[in-house]
């Protein structure tokens, strides 16, 4: 595991053990606190989106790339970059780290996004 995955790793496990529920949420161009204190932040990229996770302020995940799609592919919404972020943030409260996706979970958020 390269030395850059272990240091998230181990932050993410610091942060999510040392998590204090408080109850704040906010929208601004789709940045969220959640009770938690994990904040999702999503931005627009090239000709497409990207997202961020915060944890208590400290940025843990910066995806400005579909996760399982080779090459450098941004979200094509705004929405959908959104709705990965949550999928990725209910990964990290249940204490799976690191937080990948797979290429099934991928497939239904699209299937999803496109109803």
């Amino acid at each position: 595991m390269p030395l850059k995955k272990i240091v998230v790793v181990i932050v993410l496990s610091g942060f999510f053990f040392s998590c204090r529920p408080s109850v704040e949420n906010r929208n601004e161009d789709h940045a969220v606190e959640q009770a938690d204190s994990i904040r999702i932040n999503t931005f627009q990229v090239n000709d497409g989106y990207g997202y961020e996770i915060y944890l208590k302020n400290t940025k843990v995940v910066y995806q400005p790339t579909i996760p399982v799609i080779e090459g450098n592919t941004n979200f094509p919404t705004k929405e959908l970059a959104f709705e990965t972020a949550l999928l990725v943030s209910s990964k990290i409260r249940k204490g799976i780290i690191p937080p990948s996706i797979s290429s099934e979970e991928m497939e239904i958020l699209f299937r999803n996004h496109n109803k």
